[in-house]
């Protein structure tokens, strides 16, 4: 990460070392000062930018791990990977299915062979996350509800506290976590 901002920096002060600005300042010792602050300015935003980037992943992260068990989380992924190989195949469709170009011969052959080739790969990514999608959502089936409940009541027992919560609440077992709504198990 260190490397990462190092040359993200290091970047940003070579694009700004030309002082664009209104007008151009007339004292050098003065220029030298405000280039000198800039340069500063700009390595603490760039900073504070990677750091806020890095804190949101380790959110995500944390809440991934949450719900990486349940039903909804894995059947949720395969579906987004479906949706978005259906998505890049409607955006080569687009691309290539305007008549018009067609009958100019604007677009070479080559290209339609090899968007083809890239839709019948997409197509048959989608096969195999769909069989994927069965397959799991059987795989939950065979699953014991009864369970699954006192496992997640476990775990909900055994994690560290929410500061954000009431430990009445928490410790009672009333307060139940978002990955409830996501479970289909009966």
């Amino acid at each position: 990460m260190f490397v990462f901002l190092l040359l993200a920096s290091c970047s940003v002060c070579a694009y700004a070392k030309y002082n664009i600005g209104p007008e151009e300042i007339k004292n050098k010792d003065l220029e030298h000062w405000a280039r000198r602050l800039m340069h500063r300015h700009l390595n603490n935003m760039t900073a504070e930018i990677v750091k806020d980037a890095h804190l949101k992943l380790k959110h995500a992260d944390k809440i991934q791990q949450e719900h990486k068990g349940s039903i909804g989380y894995e059947l949720g992924t395969i579906a987004a990977g479906i949706l978005e190989r259906f998505l890049f195949m409607l955006k080569i469709y687009r691309r290539l299915s305007n008549m018009e170009d067609i009958k100019k011969k604007k677009e070479p052959v080559g290209q339609f062979t090899d968007a083809l080739q890239a839709m019948l790969g997409t197509y048959n990514e989608i096969i195999m996350e769909k069989a994927m999608f069965f397959d799991t959502l059987k795989r939950f089936e065979s699953i014991d509800p009864d369970q699954v409940e006192k496992d997640r009541i476990l775990r909900l027992i055994s994690r560290k506290p929410s500061v954000f919560k009431n430990r009445i609440f928490r410790r009672s077992g009333i307060w139940n976590p978002a990955e409830e709504q996501f479970d289909i198990i009966d």
